[in-house]
């Protein structure tokens, strides 16, 4: 017997990929989500229209560049799945029995996977937030994230000297995207440095932990309109044969403005809407919401994964402290 149901809401990259005559198969299947598969090529796309109040979330240009994607990607999951670009949030109340490799295919807003039935037809449209367009990541939100990061770190894995190469490596990689923004900004925007070839697809996990601060980096640059972006888009999407095809796929998006909702939620509170810190700066009371505001979005983001909302929110943070460095 088939197993009907619908989709509640999905993330428009998703929707783009199953509301059109598609083939493919199933690419992957873990113990809540699966991710469906369709051969094709990506271009990025460009800056994402916010949901209600439709408004640009940045307003340069992306680098137009033709990308080479083995395979367009989204995932299918139940009524819990977080919004995302790629998250399809369905009244599925059991995926048991999908396994790699089956085959589905979409017609007429059905969706049909091995005796799966998905309906499209009721289905909502998730896009970030609006920003706020003055929008900067402000000082005393920055410690606090810092500070949030430092006591929150995840508990490692298996400890073994493999792991321990992998996280010398991504400290190494990190730090070297740190002086690929600096030079990029000592240079005057000219081209800049060497970018660090084996931070992509570096670190454990479905989505590798380097993948995941570029991530982060990706999303609030953009938010915070910082000069580097375009050419950081370009290296990213130079390298996305470097890993995974599922976190390839998700650094794409980011490329394009969209990650999932808690990461959006962060940046937006780590930025100030008025601009006037010193009023801030000296009000208990703003001080104190402040405060729970940033403390509840990375607690929801730090959920995401065993460590990407973390890793992410790292490169939330590296951003912000860089575009510190940038006069408003």
């Amino acid at each position: 017997m088939g197993h009907k149901a619908q989709v509640i809401i999905a993330g428009k990259i998703a929707l783009d990929l199953l509301c059109t005559p598609s083939t493919g198969i199933v690419h992957a299947v873990f113990q809540r989500t699966f991710y469906l598969r369709k051969t094709g090529t990506l271009t990025p796309a460009p800056p994402i229209t916010t949901g209600n109040n439709a408004r640009q979330s940045f307003t340069g240009q992306p680098s137009a560049r033709a990308v080479s994607q083995p395979a367009l990607l989204c995932c299918i999951g139940q009524a819990e799945l977080e919004r995302g670009p790629l998250n399809v949030r369905t009244t599925l109340n059991d995926i048991t029995h999908v396994t790699v490799g089956d085959e589905w295919s979409c017609d007429q807003q059905l969706v049909s996977i091995g005796n799966i039935e998905l309906d499209l037809s009721r289905a909502k449209i998730w896009l970030p937030t609006p920003l706020q367009q003055s929008a900067v990541p402000d000082p005393q939100s920055v410690a606090l994230l810092a500070r949030f990061l430092e006591i929150n770190t995840p508990q490692p894995q298996v400890q073994h000297r493999i792991n321990e190469m992998i996280n010398e490596q991504l400290i190494n990689a990190v730090k070297q995207l740190q002086q690929w923004l600096d030079h990029y900004q000592n240079q005057g925007g000219q081209p800049a440095i060497h970018f660090p070839d084996h931070l992509l697809g570096c670190g454990d996990g479905l989505t590798p932990a380097g993948d995941d601060i570029v991530v982060g980096v990706l999303l609030a640059m953009r938010a915070w309109k910082m000069p580097a972006l375009d050419l950081l888009v370009a290296e990213v999407t130079d390298r996305l044969d470097t890993t995974s095809d599922i976190s390839a796929a998700h650094l794409l998006a980011a490329c394009s403005g969209s990650g999932i909702a808690p990461l959006h939620q962060l940046i937006d509170c780590v930025g100030t809407r008025d601009g006037n810190q010193l009023e801030y700066k000296f009000n208990n009371s703003r001080h104190s919401r402040k405060h729970e505001q940033i403390q509840s979005a990375a607690t929801a983001l730090c959920s995401y994964g065993h460590s990407s909302g973390y890793h992410a929110m790292q490169g939330v943070l590296l951003a912000a402290r860089h575009q510190q460095l940038w006069p408003l």
